[in-house]
């Protein structure tokens, strides 16, 4: 770390501590949360690298999220990358591209891809995102219209909307307070220890909510959140109970001799479910999951644990669904 930054001298006494090598051979769950609490967020992360690279990286963690859940709709993948390559073998005259010729004739064969996994798939990424600049910008078409707006002062209609306003957002105060307010609830209790949830366990929780009154409507509702499952909005709400969060990862945890940076980023999981109830899976490589590792899961994580990890949080997720 850059002690001269005020951010890591706020946090020095940590900085020097684990400074020294041998802190790391033998770490415990008090040096892990350390470690987590005071040194992962002085991590930087490079911000002004080429926009092009960024987005070959996202295109390329698409499709080893893809891999890694089994679907069978990685071709589009495979073809935008043959298609990117193409354009990039048109300009060999350029050295850097040049050097990656070879590979990049590679992924025209079908050959190539026939073993394809998240492993591969990352190689690719690191041996050609540096040369993505080097792509043609793409061409956005103008369109020019050329017509007159015509106003009858007779449709004109003058509406206060603050009025709306102010009601919706009495509305979310009045029902997320409701929700925060009785945790016991059964059903809500269900939600928020990771039971299965059914269906009579949302039309008695509609019955609740929505009293027309002091709640509101459903219609309120879908105003003020959409179409989103009343479960996952509660979940969002009162979040998981900590123990049962450590209890679904504990076989995970207990399976093998986790590193330290692995226990950390369980645990930032665990943090997050905890206080947001639901984690979709391309928030793994993104911050604070990236203090860790700038690669995110996949550079803490063989591919198994990996699908390990996914496994857990799909089944967290569906939990707040009704069945």
């Amino acid at each position: 770390f850059d002690k001269n930054r005020f951010m890591v001298r706020s946090k020095i006494e940590y900085v020097v501590k684990y400074s020294d090598f041998l802190k790391w051979t033998n770490l415990s769950f008090v040096n892990i949360q350390e470690i987590n609490d005071n040194l992962s967020s002085l991590v930087l992360t490079n911000q002004d690298e080429d926009e092009s690279a960024r987005k070959f990286d996202i295109l390329t963690l698409k499709f080893q999220l893809d891999l890694l859940n089994g679907s069978k709709n990685t071709n589009k993948f495979i073809d935008k990358i043959k298609l990117i390559s193409r354009s990039l073998l048109t300009k060999q005259t350029i050295p850097l591209i040049n050097q990656k010729s070879e590979l990049l004739n590679k992924t025209q064969l079908s050959a190539f891809w026939n073993s394809i996994n998240a492993k591969r798939v990352n190689d690719l990424r690191e041996n050609l995102r540096d040369i993505m600049k080097f792509l043609d910008k793409e061409k956005k078409d103008f369109v020019i219209t050329d017509f007159e707006d015509s106003i009858d002062e007779n449709d004109i209609v003058i509406k206060d909307l603050s009025l709306g306003y102010n009601t919706l957002q009495n509305y979310k105060e009045r029902v997320e307070s409701y929700i925060k307010e009785n945790k016991l609830n059964t059903t809500i209790h269900k939600i928020r220890t990771n039971k299965i949830i059914t269906e009579l366990d949302i039309q008695e929780l509609e019955n609740i909510l929505f009293d027309g009154q002091e709640r509101g409507t459903k219609q309120d509702y879908i105003k003020q959140y959409g179409n989103k499952p009343l479960g996952a909005f509660i979940r969002n709400i009162v979040g998981l109970e900590v123990s049962e969060i450590n209890n679904i990862f504990s076989d995970f945890i207990n399976a093998g001799n986790l590193k330290a940076d692995q226990i950390t980023f369980i645990n930032n999981i665990i943090s997050y479910l905890t206080r947001n109830g639901l984690l979709e899976k391309f928030m793994l490589f993104e911050k604070p999951f990236t203090n860790i590792n700038d690669k995110g899961l996949f550079g803490v994580f063989d591919e198994n644990q990996a699908k390990k990890i996914f496994q857990i949080i799909d089944t967290v997720n569906k939990n707040a669904i009704a069945i």
